[in-house]
């Protein structure tokens, strides 16, 4: 609820939030939403501590037919995503993937 008002305040309105497939992507992370907005959709994931997504980093590899594949890697393990091309923020204990390159300069 705190990221939604965050949000709010800063133009960016909140249509709903929903429980998201990756609320255990990473191994003791507290959490996950799916936000939708006027600006379009994105997954919230949340660390207890920001120290947890601090040292985050995401690789793209090539892949053939215009899908992506990202790979996380994190601690303790390295996690994958294949697909459409995804945008990847940080802040603070939050880990952020959206489909929507504008939607992701508006969270910066």
């Amino acid at each position: 609820m705190q990221l939604a008002q965050t949000l709010s305040s800063h133009g960016i309105k909140v249509n709903c939030m929903l429980p998201s497939k990756m609320a255990s992507f990473f191994i003791g992370q507290k959490g996950a939403a799916l936000f939708r907005t006027d600006h379009g959709d994105f997954e919230a994931l949340f660390a207890f501590q920001p120290e947890q997504f601090a040292y985050l980093a995401v690789a793209e590899r090539p892949q053939e037919n215009s899908h992506h594949r990202y790979e996380i890697y994190g601690t303790p393990r390295v996690q994958t995503i294949e697909g459409r091309e995804q945008f990847f923020l940080r802040h603070d204990a939050t880990f952020f993937i959206t489909l929507d390159e504008q939607l992701a300069r508006s969270l910066t």
